[in-house]
């Protein structure tokens, strides 16, 4: 994605909710535009074609020409959410997103 590509996002309520479940709460309209200006900003990784990790939220996404649609908002975590679904999966086990351990990092 080109810093000034013209892209339509849409987030779903799905995605909204999760969101506000697991990061914080905010109004759809701002968290719609947060992520347009972090997504612009290029603050984000891609991880297995559907998983974007956008300024440090894990989202599940599709993109279709110009348009990305948020699926599901698995929150705000260092951890690679998919290869640990990958983990979980392939050992019957489940993550629990709400106690999920954010790693911070100091640099020097």
């Amino acid at each position: 994605m080109s810093n000034n590509a013209s892209f339509e996002l849409r987030v779903t309520d799905h995605a909204f909710e999760q969101y506000c479940d697991r990061v914080e709460p905010i109004d759809h309209a701002e968290l719609h535009a947060m992520c347009l200006k972090q997504l612009r900003a290029r603050d984000y990784s891609f991880r297995d074609k559907k998983f974007i990790h956008l300024s440090g939220v894990w989202w599940v996404h599709t993109f279709d020409g110009k348009k990305m649609k948020f699926i599901t908002c698995y929150g705000r975590t260092t951890m690679n959410i998919p290869n640990a679904l990958k983990w979980t999966k392939a050992h019957g086990d489940r993550l629990d997103l709400k106690q999920m351990i954010m790693c911070q990092v100091s640099r020097p």
